[in-house]
């Protein structure tokens, strides 16, 4: 966790068959009493579950991590220096998956592609390549976008940002520093990223 910042974390466990045990989930040094904890009724998918931390969070500005990643310390206040009540700031990503060596996936790229994808959300190329995490969103932002489109797959947050990228008053900001990791499932994917 970022010391160097004012945050608050909610965890949202989304009807998993074993409650969330906190002091298990986070590695860090913050006592498991400061983390709110959120279950919900039913299984919401990821899109539901994000949209509910949102919603009882009271921050100004919001990031949202899945069980398969991990924010690297200072990375909130790297993107909070950027950040503006206009502007949603991202960066690039390491991706730790076997047998491979970890590399540095790069997002810049994307930015421009990001309006038109609006068309093509389930297109497996921007879903794989446009993973808009880490990132700070501002709260107004993201209910103003509705948060996440509730939706059966992984791609919800192509579609929110997409939305958001075709408003002319909405800045998109690329911090060129890989600033968390991802590791991913043995399929590759994130379990947290599908609805049954």
């Amino acid at each position: 966790v970022d010391c160097a910042v004012e945050y608050e974390i909610v965890v949202v466990d989304d009807f998993s068959d074993q409650p969330v045990d906190v002091a298990t989930l986070m590695k860090t040094e913050i006592a498991p009493e400061e983390i709110r904890t959120v279950r919900t009724r039913a299984p919401l998918g990821i899109a539901g579950a994000r949209n509910l931390g949102a919603e009882v969070s009271t921050g100004s500005y919001l990031t949202f991590l899945d069980s398969d990643d991990v924010l690297k310390r200072g990375s909130l206040s790297t993107l909070l220096e950027a950040a503006s009540p206009s502007r949603i700031v991202f960066a690039d990503h390491e991706v730790y998956q076997e047998p491979l060596e970890p590399f540095v996936r790069r997002k810049h790229q994307w930015v421009p592609l990001l309006a038109d994808c609006r068309n093509r959300i389930d297109d497996p190329f921007f879903y794989c390549n446009f993973i808009v995490l880490p990132f700070v969103i501002p709260r107004l932002l993201f209910q103003g976008a509705g948060g996440y489109p509730d939706a059966g797959y992984a791609g919800e947050h192509v579609g929110m940002y997409a939305a958001l990228a075709a408003r002319p008053d909405v800045e998109f900001v690329h911090v060129p520093q890989a600033l968390y990791e991802y590791w991913p499932r043995a399929s590759g994917y994130s379990n947290s990223n599908w609805v049954s």
